[in-house]
């Protein structure tokens, strides 16, 4: 089979994209991806050029499970596997800037985060996949066991399965759904060796998400010859404790000078704030 420029598939909660967004939706265009962007609710500043189609067309909306009661990441996640089964394409994060085309052959494309961990933010599963019949069995119960937790979190679950209290997937550990989950069931079916090194679409830490949108640093540094995209991390971006403004708000946070402010100017033509 030969190489593909992958449809671009994302999923958005709100009625309102924030500049990191709009951002990361025109750098896949600007890359040659067609893009769709999915929601509940079409958001009012829709960037031209950026599709839109209805998430309950993949997932009805009384399906979409909420992280204990209010983050969107659980039910993103079975989005997104949804969106495997119905070989829509490529997901990518809203947070992820896109710096080349991502190629795909038909394969799995997927990669490290980090030494250990599998992320989900960049996703693409063929519909024969064993990792994906996996994850679709493993999201469809609303009360797992996730066999990849940690013992304590695990002796707590079983004890509340035990004592007739079994507990639903919302109020579990972060990620259960997510790089846990994927990177458990890509180890569980040998295809780890498929997964892209860290340059690839995570050449920024979490732990330094910071230094992309703050003047003076050099992010530049950590892209080589193989980075495709970066991962802005903005889950990281709106807990961080030196934030003065939500990102949600028009380029709140985001130094004009920094990596991700300079790359928003230069490159995708936004305006300077």
């Amino acid at each position: 089979m030969g190489a593909d420029l992958l449809p671009v598939n994302m999923f958005w909660m709100g009625p309102r994209l924030s500049m990191l967004e709009t951002g990361c939706m025109l750098s896949a265009l600007r890359a040659g991806h067609a893009v769709t962007v999915f929601s509940y609710e079409k958001p009012s500043n829709l960037p031209a050029g950026i599709q839109w189609e209805d998430a309950a067309g993949v997932l009805p909306r009384e399906n979409f499970v909420l992280y204990r009661g209010q983050g969107a990441a659980l039910g993103s996640n079975l989005f997104r596997y949804r969106l495997m089964e119905q070989q829509r394409g490529l997901w990518l994060d809203t947070d992820m800037l896109v710096l080349k085309p991502i190629i795909g052959d038909g394969t799995e494309i997927f990669g490290w985060q980090n030494q250990v961990l599998i992320n989900s933010a960049v996703l693409f599963l063929p519909p024969h996949s064993s990792v994906l019949r996996d994850l679709l069995a493993f999201t469809s119960d609303l009360h797992p066991r996730p066999p990849f937790l940690d013992r304590r979190d695990r002796l707590k679950i079983g004890l509340r399965r035990a004592i007739g209290l079994p507990m639903h997937v919302s109020r579990m550990p972060w990620g259960v759904w997510g790089p846990n989950a994927l990177t458990h069931f890509i180890r569980r079916n040998g295809c780890e060796g498929r997964a892209q090194p860290c340059d690839v679409f995570y050449p920024v830490p979490f732990e330094q998400c910071e230094t992309l949108i703050r003047a003076g640093t050099a992010v530049e540094d950590r892209i080589t010859p193989a980075t495709r995209a970066i991962h802005l991390w903005n889950e990281g971006l709106r807990r961080s404790p030196g934030r003065q403004a939500r990102i949600t708000e028009p380029g709140a946070g985001i130094d004009p000078d920094s990596f991700v402010g300079r790359y928003f100017i230069r490159e995708l033509g936004m305006a300077r704030w």
